[in-house]
């Protein structure tokens, strides 16, 4: 291998293990964590919530218009999807909460603040990605 090779090769994975450093200061200032499972990254919490737990909340909210494929979570690879429609998220979620009872509160039989606590928690996920999406897109 050419020595340029070799340097171009370096240069590279330095680049990369910089970006990497700067897209996890981010997150951490938004307050998204991940940790590590079997040498790969898995998405721990987002606010201190752990995101995973209001995927059911998403789809739901997503099935209502066909913004973004039902299935698709609250998962690292989605931040950039999920961030480009925030905003119609957000109006479907203050929609979903200006009615006299909430899907999740008649399905779950729970209180209507538990309901609309749950709601609001997935805005505040949903805004942190946007928030930490729209700041790396401007640095990288």
């Amino acid at each position: 291998m050419s020595v340029i090779r070799l340097i171009k090769r370096k240069v590279l994975k330095s680049k990369i293990q910089k970006r990497h450093q700067l897209k996890r200061e981010i997150q951490k200032k938004h307050g998204i964590y991940f940790f590590d499972n079997d040498e790969y990254e898995v998405l721990y919490s987002i606010n201190n919530e752990h995101a995973s737990e209001y995927n059911y909340l998403l789809r739901y909210i997503l099935s209502k218009q066909n913004i973004l494929h039902s299935g698709t979570t609250i998962d690292e690879f989605n931040f950039k999807r999920l961030s480009k429609n925030y905003s119609m998220i957000r109006e479907l979620i203050q929609e979903e909460l200006s009615r006299d009872n909430l899907q999740e509160q008649l399905r779950f039989k729970i209180s209507r603040e538990t309901a609309v606590s749950n709601m609001k928690n997935l805005q505040s996920i949903l805004y942190s990605i946007t928030k930490f999406q729209h700041e790396f897109d401007e640095i990288k």
